[in-house]
């Protein structure tokens, strides 16, 4: 009877053992090649970039070996139910499923943080392994071998660690990073090895006269990896016509400068067609004053001075110096006062003007359209203001065959609208 139960309980655990050592291997991890990963009647293989597939007769709609294009090359496969997984690298984990009528069928691929290298089954769910790159300093790590063991080898330093530790710091603090984004929108860096191609306008229908008026200028500017600028300038070209006549105004200059981050100075050559003087000549007793116009055209000696960052805030001083019958005299002033006041908008206020013939004088907003201001960067500026052109004067006699005249110009002057773009390569 004794020997009876002592069978009875050995069977008993013998079987508890052996539920248990089921339930163990359900839940460890399923390797690859394994009948979980094949195919029940038919086979998965991997042939680089392809997944061949065989397809059992029994219900197919066409049996033999399908070919699937995964895009990638495979590393591993593993199949969980209708469908297979590949793991391809840096390219993540392709899916194909396997239970389209037509035929094995790729839905996408799931992206992974590592190159996916192998694949397993866990409790019924596929798994994927990864491989990482990781860097790490090698200062201040400890010092083994032959040289360590005598006491030779170098002194850990804490600098790479707070090198690390720097960043952390400041990524962690808003008002480190606000003051840092507001000192680089104030100051940025110079911007070197690019052409700087401009073009804009300030159109205006005149005050006073049934007439419009425009004032243009345009500029190639050579920003070298020297401390050096070139400019090429069109500035002003103007025009303005209506009921009282006409006038045309026209500058080409060239200039060549210091540039810096934060200051340039610059000085050129240039002629001009510019609105004419009117001469009084004495008159002596047998021959009256006389009137008559000089001095269409001129010879201009630009300037440039420039405080302040080229994209940030800013202000440039530029003067135009004309002769008039043979001598040196003032031509014209241009100021533009650059602020940023956020990540790619600036505001500008500009006032121009002299004895060229043009004035005007407007305030304008400067936006960058791309992320970076280097090549490849474009800008648009608008905004309003006021212009003003003045023609050439002409003389007439007060009456026929009189030595008297009289002298009298058109201006034309009215509200604006100023348009601009910049392209950088």
């Amino acid at each position: 009877m004794a020997a009876r139960r002592l069978t009875v309980c050995v069977l008993v655990a013998t079987a508890l053992l052996s539920s248990a050592t089921l339930a163990h291997a359900d839940e460890s991890p399923t390797p690859l090649g394994s009948p979980a990963t094949s195919v029940s009647a038919s086979g998965l293989t991997l042939d680089g970039a392809m997944l061949r597939v065989e397809v059992a007769g029994a219900g197919a709609v066409s049996p033999g070996l399908a070919t699937v294009a995964l895009g990638c090359t495979g590393r591993a496969v593993v199949r969980i139910g209708g469908r297979a997984y590949v793991a391809c690298g840096a390219e993540g984990v392709v899916v194909v499923s396997l239970d389209d009528a037509r035929g094995p069928v790729l839905e996408g691929r799931i992206p992974c943080e590592g190159e996916a290298v192998g694949l397993f089954v866990l409790r019924g769910h596929p798994w994927v392994e990864l491989a990482r790159t990781e860097a790490r300093p090698l200062d201040g790590a400890a010092l083994r071998g032959a040289g360590a063991d005598r006491g030779v080898g170098v002194t850990p330093s804490r600098a790479p660690l707070e090198a690390l530790r720097v960043p952390r710091e400041r990524a962690s603090s808003p008002t480190a990073e606000a003051s840092e984004a507001t000192s680089t929108r104030m100051a940025p860096k110079r911007e070197v090895d690019v052409f700087e191609l401009s073009l804009g306008a300030a159109a205006f229908l005149t005050v006073g006269d049934l007439g419009v008026g425009g004032i243009g200028r345009g500029s190639l500017v050579r920003r070298f990896d020297a401390p050096i600028a070139l400019h090429l300038d069109a500035a002003p070209f103007a025009f303005g016509t209506g009921k009282k006549g006409s006038a045309a105004v026209i500058a080409g200059t060239a200039l060549v400068g210091i540039d810096t981050a934060f200051v340039e100075i610059g000085l050129g050559i240039g002629a001009a067609a510019i609105p004419g003087r009117v001469r009084y000549d004495s008159g002596t007793t047998n021959s009256p004053p006389n009137q008559e116009v000089t001095g269409r055209s001129t010879v201009v000696v630009p300037s440039l001075v420039r405080i302040g960052a080229r994209d940030g805030l800013a202000l440039s001083v530029r003067t135009n110096v004309i002769v008039r019958d043979s001598l040196f005299a003032f031509g014209s002033i241009d100021v533009v006062g650059q602020i940023p006041i956020a990540d790619r908008w600036a505001l500008l206020f500009h006032g121009a003007g002299g004895d060229m013939g043009t004035a005007e004088g407007d305030v304008t907003m400067r936006y960058r359209l791309t992320e970076t201001r280097g090549s490849g960067a474009a800008f648009v500026t608008g905004g309003a203001g006021y212009g003003y052109v003045k023609g050439t004067p002409h003389c007439d006699p007060i009456a026929a065959g009189s030595s008297y005249a009289q002298c009298f110009g058109a201006e034309f002057h009215g509200p604006a609208l100023t348009l601009s773009g910049e392209w950088r390569f």
